[in-house]
């Protein structure tokens, strides 16, 4: 009978572990004035590793809420548009994203959701293979590509989001008001951080009563052809429910508003969690 926790035997005739891992990317920011961000993404894969194999682990923060400055999450999660010195905002920072790297070269990523515009609306969630484009905003990552930022919305409009940038998501633009751009409820959201990140939303217009948009998520990723490589599913997330967010060991991580999560556990034995720190963590395969 086949298990798939069995060691392998590798070419250099050392026996391999089976290395299983699961994650999700961290939710973007609320609004300072309503509207639920994106979710982050889910990604699983088992990889055949050999002993002493150390992989990097990076844990994604939540973008932090219109009401709390805007910032982007640790781990590539966009924040806003600043306005000459002045911090935006309106909408919430995009989630950062969750990675798993073996030296520099990267096998695993969920993505982070987008934050949502200032006066609500929606914000696209983390991949999975893509990442969701929000409503009138900034566009999902893909596999290939960083998602679109919006252009400005309005009259006179809003300042456009920016696009992506690698893996790090696009700023969300500020607002027009009072004969030029700045600040308000109407800033909108930045995208989440992903393999490619999502792009900004597009800023809002007082003059005109014009909300601003949401981030677009960020997009996951798995290094099929890595030496070792088994098997893997990518699960998006859908508006702000993450990715298989029926899982029970999820807890809150991916919600919007919620730092990312990264498990890992050898040949079915019991999970090894890591939480957002801030920084890079190890794993050693023993």
């Amino acid at each position: 009978m086949f298990n798939r926790f069995v060691g392998i035997v590798s070419s250099a005739g050392e026996t391999a572990s089976s290395i299983e891992i699961k994650m999700w990317g961290a939710g973007g920011g609320n609004g300072a004035d309503g509207g639920t961000a994106g979710a982050g993404g889910y990604a699983t894969a088992i990889f055949s590793l050999a002993k002493n194999t150390q992989l990097t682990v990076m844990v994604g923060s939540a973008g932090l809420a219109g009401s709390s400055g805007a910032s982007g999450g640790v781990y590539g999660g966009g924040s806003q548009k600043a306005n000459n010195g002045s911090p935006a905002w309106g909408g919430g920072g995009g989630g950062g994203r969750a990675e798993i790297k073996i030296s520099s070269t990267v096998i695993l990523v969920a993505g982070g959701g987008g934050g949502v515009g200032g006066r609500g609306g929606s914000a696209g969630a983390g991949g999975g293979t893509n990442g969701g484009t929000a409503s009138n905003g900034g566009g999902g990552g893909t596999q290939s590509a960083v998602g679109s930022g919006r252009s400005g919305l309005g009259s006179p409009a809003g300042q456009a989001g920016s696009d992506g940038s690698g893996s790090t998501g696009g700023k969300g633009g500020i607002a027009y008001y009072n004969g030029g751009l700045n600040s308000t409820n109407r800033d909108a959201g930045g995208g989440g951080g992903g393999y490619f990140g999502g792009g900004g939303g597009g800023g809002g217009s007082e003059d005109s009563g014009t909300n601003a948009t949401g981030g677009g998520g960020g997009s996951g990723y798995v290094n099929t052809g890595y030496t070792g490589y088994v098997s893997s599913t990518l699960t998006g997330g859908s508006g702000s429910t993450p990715g298989n967010s029926g899982d029970s060991d999820r807890g809150s991580a991916g919600s919007p508003a919620n730092d990312a999560k990264v498990m890992i556990r050898k040949n079915g034995g019991s999970w090894t969690t890591f939480s957002f720190t801030g920084s890079d963590q190890t794993y050693t395969v023993s």
